[in-house]
């Protein structure tokens, strides 16, 4: 399983934290995965941190405006 995937899990079982976490620490890594910012963007969401969410969305509209995640 890959890192990204694990995030993807935790988030599901509700450890935001973690999931950022991991999310960053990924991004660190390379900082061009535009799903794993989204990702991480989705985490800080749930987490309640409203402001870094919005601010990691808007960092990724100015990379890749036409990325968008469907439901």
């Amino acid at each position: 399983m890959t890192r990204a995937a694990l995030g993807r899990f935790i988030i599901e079982d509700g450890l935001f934290q973690q999931a950022i976490a991991e999310f960053k620490a990924l991004l660190r890594e390379d900082n061009d995965l535009i799903d794993t910012q989204l990702a991480l963007g989705e985490a800080l969401w749930w987490d309640g941190q409203r402001r870094e969410a919005a601010s990691t969305c808007q960092d990724i509209l100015k990379k890749s405006p036409i990325d968008l995640k469907h439901t």
